[in-house]
């Protein structure tokens, strides 16, 4: 999936919890960097076009460990020394980064290294159905965020 559709989702995400959270713009960054962080494994990716991480991108692979559970539980606890509100939110933004991953033609090895199974659906990244997925996670974005603002939800 592209950068744009996993924002879109991660944003939909915080929409529906930030109510339940004591500091909102903790929670925002937590889903948010999680979120770009899973891919810092592209060179193509919002995050890993950066310089700075290609010594980072010599010993991983695009769609490897960095997206895996085990990479998401690891990091999550090693969030956890920022705040731990900041490591739920880590938690969620990275899981629902490898969900819509999953969707995908390329699929991810979510439990890897203790298995090799791709799981995969069959998305095209940025074909009509992603195409679709991200329209319909921004309407529902914009609703909810007009139905706050006007106080109906």
């Amino acid at each position: 999936m592209l950068f744009k559709t996993h924002f879109s989702f991660s944003i939909l995400i915080f929409l529906l919890l930030f109510s339940t959270q004591q500091n909102w713009w903790i929670f925002l960054a937590g889903i948010l960097i999680s979120t770009a962080l899973v891919d810092i494994d592209s060179k193509q990716s919002k995050i890993g076009k950066y310089k700075i991480f290609r010594p980072l991108q010599l010993f991983l692979k695009h769609r490897g460990i960095m997206h895996t559970l085990l990479a998401a539980i690891i990091l999550t606890l090693l969030s956890t020394m920022i705040n731990i509100q900041f490591a739920f939110a880590f938690f969620i933004g990275y899981m629902g980064h490898l969900t819509l991953d999953i969707l995908t033609r390329q699929g991810i090895k979510l439990f890897y290294p203790f298995s090799n199974k791709k799981i995969r659906i069959g998305v095209k990244t940025n074909g009509y159905t992603e195409i679709i997925i991200f329209s319909v996670l921004t309407t529902i974005n914009l609703i909810i965020i007009l139905l706050t603002i006007y106080n109906l939800m």
